[in-house]
C-alpha cells in the first residue's frame, strides 16, 4: 500500500494550522456567559390568559408572537419524534455538535459551491437563536459549537429539547415557506418529507407512512382577527394595569414595562367579572335596544362590598369597523350628565350639616332664587310638575323635586355638593356651581357604581376593582387585591340617604320597578332628554345604568326614539331586570336604620305651639329641634 507522503513544507503546516486556531482562540476568549442563554430562552414572550372569577378563560393578550409555554409531556410524541427526525436524527447521541452532520455539510456545500445544507443541531440552534446570533461568520460558528457542549453539560436532551421548543416557530426551516395557507402545496411536500425521514430513523413504519400521506393538511385556517368576549370589560382591566404605578409595581416600574408584561409576559389575569351576569347584561341591553337607530346604553353591576366588578357593558358592538364609536367603553371613558341620580350626594352632603329628612321647604313648579353674587337662579321641576307650596326633604328625594334641591344648593353651597360627592368616589372633575345639585357635571357609570356603594354598604367607600389576582407562568403571585374600606359617611347620614332613596322606590319615581326585597335608588334625566340614569342597589349589589347616544346633546324623543327615554323608562327596567336575575336566590337584608337626631316643624312663634289657620303667615317660622334622647 502506498503510503501518503508528509507535507513538504512543514513551516507552512503550522501556518494554516495556527491560521485556524488563532481566530478560534479569540472566539473561546469572548465566550458569552452561558448562564445567559437560559435567562434569554426563559424570557421569550409568551401569551397571557385573562380569566372570569370562576378561573374560566375569557381570552388571551398577546403581541405578534402567541407562544404559551407548555411541559415536554404535553407536547405529543409524534411531534417531538418529527421534529427530531427533520431537524437532528442524532439528537440523543452527540454531545452538542454532531461532528458527522458537520462533515457531512461541508461535503455538500463543497461539491454545491454555496451553501445547501447545515449541520447545526437542535443545541446548537437554540444557542444561535437566544445567545450569539445568526450572523455568519466563523467566529460566531466557534462560539456556537463550544457553548452547545457547555450546554449538554449542564443540562439533559429533555431539557434542551424543552427549551428550544419555545423558539420551535423560528428554528423549522423556512416557516413562511412551508406555510400552509400561503403555499399549500409546498407544505405538504415538505410533511411527505418528514414522514420519510421518520421511516427512515424507524419512528414510524411504511404503512402509517402510506395511511397519513392520503391524509389532506387537515388545517382550518383561522380569521385574521376573532372577536372575543368582553371586550369593554377587557379593555378596562388593561388600562388600570397600564396607569397602576403604585398598585401593579411588580409588573414593570414604568408603563412601557407593564405594557409589555401584559402582551409578553404570559401572566394569569383572574378578573372579578360574573360571566353569567355580564351575559344577562348584554342579553337585556340588546333585546331592550335592538335597532340601530336606537341609542346606545352602559352599564355597570359591582359588590358594594367588595368593590368587585361584577358586569360591565360599554357599548354596542366593540367589533363593529363601521361605528365610530365602538372602541368608545361608555362606562368608564364617557363623562355625561346624570341628572337628578346626582341628588343624593347633595343630601348626604346636607344631612351632614344637620339638614333633616322632614325639613320643609317652598314648593312650586319653578323657584326664583338669588344667589350670593347677586345673579339669580330659577330651576323648574321635570315637566313643570307643581308638587305643592311646601314639602319635606324626603317627599322631594322620592319625587325628584328640583326646586326644592336647588334651595338646598343654596342652603349648603355648591363647594359642599362637589366635596361629598369625589369623597364617595366621583373621580371627574366638577364644576363648583348650585346648578350641580341637578346633576350638570359629567360623571361614567362606573363611577356612579362606586360611589352609590357607600349608601349600599353603610357609608364605606370601596373603590371598584376588577382584578382579583395576577400571577406569572409558573403561578408566582405578582399581584394580590386587597380589599380597603375606608368610612366616608356616618353610619346615621348612610341610612337616612338610605331612607330617602328606598322612599324613591316604595312611593316615588322608582315605584314601578321594585324588586320585591329592600332596595334604594335613584332617577336621573338630564336636560332635553340628552341623558336617562337609573342607579340603584341592595345592602348586596349596585347597578348603574345609562341610556343616551355617544353624541352627545340628541334629545330621546320620538321622532329620533321610539319613546321619550327618561330614569324609569329603559334604564330603570334594564336595572331591575338584571338586578332580579343577579338577586335569585340570595336572602332579603334590610338596610340599616337611624333615627334623625333633628326634626324640623313650623311654629307660631306668638304662641308658641304648632301653627293652624289662623296663624298670620309672619308669625308661623320654621325651627329645628333635637328629638328627646338623640346624640
Amino acid at each position: 500500500m502506498r503510503k501518503e507522503r508528509l507535507p513538504r513544507n512543514p513551516r507552512r503546516l503550522v501556518f494554516v494550522v495556527l491560521l485556524l486556531a488563532l481566530p478560534a482562540l479569540a472566539a473561546c476568549s469572548s465566550l458569552p456567559n452561558i448562564d445567559k442563554l437560559l435567562a434569554n430562552a426563559q424570557s421569550q414572550a409568551q401569551t397571557t390568559f385573562v380569566y372570569d372569577n370562576q378561573g374560566h378563560l375569557i381570552t388571551t393578550l398577546h403581541a405578534e408572537q402567541d407562544r404559551q409555554v407548555v411541559p415536554l409531556n404535553d407536547v405529543p410524541l409524534q411531534v417531538r419524534q418529527a421534529v427530531i427526525a427533520i431537524e437532528d436524527a442524532r439528537f440523543y447521541d452527540h454531545p452538542g455538535v454532531d461532528y458527522r452532520s458537520v462533515l457531512r455539510a461541508f461535503g455538500a456545500n463543497a461539491r454545491a459551491g454555496h451553501i445547501v445544507e447545515g449541520g447545526s443541531t437542535i443545541t446548537q440552534q437554540l444557542v444561535k437563536n437566544t445567545l450569539v446570533g445568526t450572523q455568519r461568520t466563523f467566529k460566531r460558528k466557534v462560539q456556537e459549537a463550544i457553548l452547545a457542549i457547555q450546554l449538554e453539560q449542564k443540562l439533559t436532551k429533555n431539557q434542551i429539547l424543552l427549551t428550544q421548543g419555545a423558539l420551535l416557530a423560528g428554528m423549522i426551516a423556512s416557516p413562511s415557506a412551508y406555510d400552509p395557507e400561503a403555499n399549500p402545496k409546498a407544505a405538504l411536500g415538505r410533511r411527505n418529507f418528514v414522514l420519510k425521514r421518520m421511516v427512515d430513523e424507524h419512528l414510524i413504519n411504511l404503512a402509517q407512512d402510506a395511511a397519513v400521506r392520503k391524509q389532506p393538511l387537515g388545517l382550518h385556517p383561522q380569521a385574521e382577527f376573532a372577536p372575543y368576549r368582553d371586550p369593554y370589560f377587557i379593555d378596562y382591566v388593561k388600562q388600570v394595569i397600564f396607569d397602576g404605578d403604585q398598585e401593579f409595581k411588580a409588573l414593570g416600574a414604568t408603563r412601557t414595562d407593564r405594557i409589555n408584561a401584559v402582551f409578553k409576559g404570559g401572566l394569569r389575569i383572574y378578573t372579578t367579572i360574573d360571566q353569567h351576569l355580564q351575559d344577562v347584561a348584554e342579553q337585556i341591553s340588546k333585546k331592550t335596544l335592538p335597532y340601530k337607530s336606537d341609542p346606545y346604553t352602559a352599564f355597570v353591576g359591582l359588590d358594594p362590598n367588595t368593590g368587585n366588578i361584577l358586569s360591565m357593558v360599554g357599548g354596542r358592538n366593540y367589533f363593529n369597523p363601521k361605528d365610530p364609536y365602538a372602541k368608545l367603553n361608555l362606562a368608564t371613558q364617557a363623562e355625561r350628565q346624570p341628572g337628578s341620580a346626582f341628588k343624593p350626594f347633595t343630601l348626604a352632603a346636607a344631612l351632614e350639616r344637620g339638614i333633616s329628612l322632614s325639613s320643609i321647604w317652598r314648593g312650586g313648579s319653578r323657584v326664583f332664587l338669588r344667589l350670593p353674587d347677586g345673579e339669580t337662579w330659577n330651576p323648574g321641576n321635570y315637566e313643570g310638575i307643581n308638587f305643592g307650596s311646601s314639602l319635606s326633604l324626603l317627599q322631594a328625594t322620592a319625587d325628584s323635586i328640583n326646586v326644592v334641591y336647588a334651595q338646598v344648593a343654596l342652603k349648603i353651597g355648591p363647594d359642599a355638593i362637589v366635596e361629598m360627592a369625589h369623597r364617595l368616589g366621583i373621580k371627574s372633575p366638577l364644576p363648583s356651581v348650585y346648578s350641580i345639585t341637578l346633576g350638570t357635571g359629567g360623571v361614567n357609570p362606573l363611577e356612579m357604581a362606586g360611589a352609590y356603594s357607600t349608601f349600599a354598604n353603610g357609608g364605606y367607600r370601596v373603590d371598584p376593582a376588577p382584578i382579583s389576582k395576577i400571577t406569572d407562568a409558573t403561578g408566582k403571585v405578582l399581584y394580590q387585591h386587597k380589599v380597603v374600606k375606608k368610612r366616608v359617611l356616618s353610619p346615621a347620614v348612610a341610612a337616612l340617604v338610605d331612607k330617602a332613596l328606598q322612599a324613591v322606590m316604595t312611593e316615588g319615581t322608582g315605584v314601578h320597578i321594585q324588586l320585591g326585597r329592600p332596595a334604594g335608588g335613584k332617577t336621573g334625566t338630564s336636560e332635553e332628554y340628552h341623558d336617562a340614569w337609573f342607579a340603584g342597589f341592595t345592602p348586596q349589589l349596585v347597578g348603574v345604568r345609562w341610556v343616551g347616544f355617544p353624541k352627545a346633546e340628541l334629545p330621546m324623543r320620538p321622532p329620533r326614539t321610539r319613546i321619550t327615554v327618561f330614569g324609569s323608562s329603559w334604564p330603570g327596567h334594564m336595572w331591575q331586570s338584571w338586578m332580579l336575575e343577579a338577586l335569585k336566590g340570595v336572602p332579603a337584608v334590610p338596610f340599616p336604620t337611624a333615627d334623625e337626631a333633628y326634626v324640623k316643624v313650623r311654629v307660631d312663634t306668638l304662641r308658641n305651639c304648632l301653627p293652624n289657620e289662623f296663624t298670620p303667615p309672619y308669625l308661623s317660622r320654621a325651627t329645628r329641634w333635637r328629638k328627646p334622647g338623640s346624640t
